[in-house]
């Protein structure tokens, strides 16, 4: 998943390089020597490290680095909504037809992960990714899950995998996803939720 502008992340490390190269020039009496360019090169790595672990970890999420640096949007939170499914009991032919249910996002600038709970079950995404074009319009993000049902109804549900797709209102002030699912048991539904709690 391409989370960031690499061309412009390198431009800020060649900046933050440069910067620090003159700076140890200046305070070496504009002496250029092999010492100060190592030394400078060391400083910069150090920083460039720090930074980089603070910006994936913690200010990526910042509105400032949008657009021009940060490509994804930040899910972090809790979601409610509702599932519409075609799932039909096995033994009683009853439709559920619609499932009240709980998305709770943790992310980090390179990596997501989802757990979706209902009374019956919860489920833990396997893997995940963003599907962003702006020339397109599409602003998506996909999933693969395996879910666990409670032991008491796997009689009628078994442990699945399944994938969603979700469309999101907005490239980055995202505060709701709806979308279409299908699973390994051959059901197919369709997910809205809304933000209800920001993790972030």
């Amino acid at each position: 998943m391409k989370s960031i502008n690499w061309k412009n992340a390198l431009h800020i490390v060649t900046g933050i390089t440069g910067i620090v190269f003159v700076i140890k020039l200046v305070a070496n009496n504009m002496v250029v020597s092999f010492s100060l360019v190592w030394n400078s090169i060391s400083l910069s790595v150090t920083i460039i490290t720090v930074l980089a672990f603070l910006f994936s970890q913690i200010l990526w999420k910042f509105k400032c680095f949008q657009k021009w640096l940060v490509l994804i949007p930040n899910l972090n939170g809790v979601w409610k909504g509702e599932i519409h499914t075609d799932f039909i009991n096995p033994f009683t032919y009853e439709e559920i037809k619609k499932i009240d249910a709980e998305l709770t996002i943790k992310q980090s600038l390179f990596h997501i992960s989802c757990r979706m709970k209902t009374n019956n079950m919860t489920s833990h995404s396997v893997s995940a990714n963003f599907l962003l074009d702006d020339d397109n319009q599409k602003c998506q993000l996909l999933y693969t899950y395996l879910s666990t049902p409670k032991q008491t109804v796997q009689y009628i549900s078994r442990i699945h995998f399944g994938t969603v797709l979700y469309d999101m209102n907005d490239h980055y002030e995202v505060n709701k996803l709806e979308g279409n699912y299908w699973t390994g048991r051959e059901t197919v539904g369709f997910i809205t939720l809304f933000k209800i709690r920001d993790n972030s």
